[in-house]
């Protein structure tokens, strides 16, 4: 099962009430998570990631779903559509697609992606932004992967392109529980940090948790996911 960094700065979450995470993408370990890693659905199988957030800011809260169904086609295209629910409002926030595929399985010691899609305001009803990504995955050890996302978003609402990064580490702790760390930013804005984990309740179903916040915005997030794979 793979997994990645949104699309959405925490700012833009937090007082839109659309939680779907916006430090681009690092999906290293779950579709909220920040950080993304070097690896796709395998090819002619699907998953769903669903989470639900929610946004602390100045004294306020905001509250969202997200569904995202992904499959991988026979060549190596893994295709995703996230739909993310205000329910706040109780009503659709956005929509996009994502595209990503592997580069190599053998770069430098580790394994190279890449990810690019965009974002539609349903609200608003126009384009919201894009975003290409470039994620870079290392086994340092049999216990800790390394993850390094390199790339560039686009906002529609500033009309600018913006670097992106991601650094993550993931440590196996048990056969079935990952525990993982995650720093992400965009440009020169302060970065945001986050520390979760990541259980496998069996071979197709794994239940996933996150505290991020972003410095930037002093913007908290909170998020409970659930991946099954079929």
């Amino acid at each position: 099962m793979q997994y990645k960094v949104s699309t959405l700065t925490l700012a833009t979450l937090a007082t839109t009430a659309v939680l779907t995470l916006g430090i681009q993408q690092a999906h290293a370990n779950g579709a909220h998570f920040l950080v993304d890693d070097a690896d796709i659905t395998p090819p002619g199988e699907c998953a769903v990631e669903t989470w639900f957030q929610r946004a602390s800011v100045g004294g306020a809260s905001f509250h969202g779903l997200e569904v995202q169904p992904m499959c991988s086609t026979r060549n190596g295209w893994e295709i995703a559509l996230p739909l993310a629910y205000n329910t706040s409002d109780s009503e659709l926030a956005g929509y996009g697609l994502e595209l990503k595929t592997m580069l190599s399985t053998d770069f430098y010691g580790g394994a190279l992606a890449l990810s690019f899609g965009v974002m539609r305001d349903h609200q608003e009803s126009e384009f919201e932004g894009g975003f290409i990504n470039v994620p870079y995955s290392a086994e340092i050890s049999d216990a800790v992967m390394l993850h390094v996302n390199l790339g560039v978003e686009y906002d529609k609402f500033e009309s600018d392109w913006n670097p992106t990064w991601g650094l993550a580490s993931t440590f196996t702790v048990h056969e079935r529980l990952d525990l993982i760390v995650e720093t992400a930013g965009v440009g020169s804005d302060s970065p945001a940090a986050a520390v979760g984990f990541r259980s496998a309740l069996n071979d197709r179903i794994e239940l996933d948790a996150s505290y991020a916040r972003d410095f930037e915005d002093k913007v908290n997030v909170l998020t409970i996911g659930l991946n099954i794979a079929f």
